[in-house]
């Protein structure tokens, strides 16, 4: 039983296709553990994996866009806001443990947190997340509201974005706060073309 847990069990097609993603491409493995709770809102490409014990979590209008070649590796967390998105394009990725929150209250202190309390007593702070193509999160690593990955870009383990400046494409950010490393090599670019046909 343990070992079966280890291993992991990936859905097959006919399980996916019941869930009535908003689109489902093709060769898309996603774990038996992980939670969807809204498939509707989430859209995926071809050549997609998903492994265990992964939350992606769209809101009520929220919509999670999961293009092709993507990885996410497993006990990710991904919450996207209401009316908001949370993209991963061609070729980027998660690796375990990150926590991508496209949606958290306001901790000044002026209003009442967590969802017990009456909407006009809560103050959310909102916006989308986006991985743009070749980005990448190492394992641990935390993606505030509006953070926006530039292609090519990754972030190093335990690192943490808070969205409050824009970062360079092509480049390597570790830290909290975070830090500019190095650039990036850019061939990665010329392997992909091998998978876009």
């Amino acid at each position: 039983m343990l070992r079966n847990i280890l291993k992991g069990q990936y859905l097959n097609r006919d399980e996916l296709k019941s869930l009535n993603f908003k689109k489902l491409g093709n060769n898309v493995l996603i774990d038996k553990s992980v939670m969807i709770p809204n498939p509707l809102n989430l859209e995926i490409g071809d050549n997609v994996r998903i492994d265990s014990n992964c939350i992606l979590s769209s809101g009520k209008n929220g919509k999670i866009v999961i293009k092709n070649n993507v990885h996410i590796a497993p006990l990710n967390l991904i919450y996207c806001a209401n009316e908001k998105q949370i993209l991963f394009e061609n070729h980027s990725g998660l690796a375990a443990g990150c926590k991508l929150y496209g949606r958290t209250e306001n901790y000044r202190g002026k209003f009442l947190m967590n969802p017990t309390h009456n909407d006009e007593d809560i103050d959310l702070i909102t916006g989308d997340i986006i991985l743009n193509k070749f980005a990448t999160l190492g394992c641990d690593s935390v993606l505030f509201p509006g953070s926006i990955i530039p292609i090519g870009t990754v972030l190093g383990s335990k690192s943490l974005y808070t969205s409050k400046y824009p970062l360079r494409e092509w480049s390597i950010y570790a830290g909290v706060p975070l830090k500019f490393i190095r650039d990036r090599h850019r061939d990665s670019e010329k392997l992909s073309n091998k998978y876009n046909k």
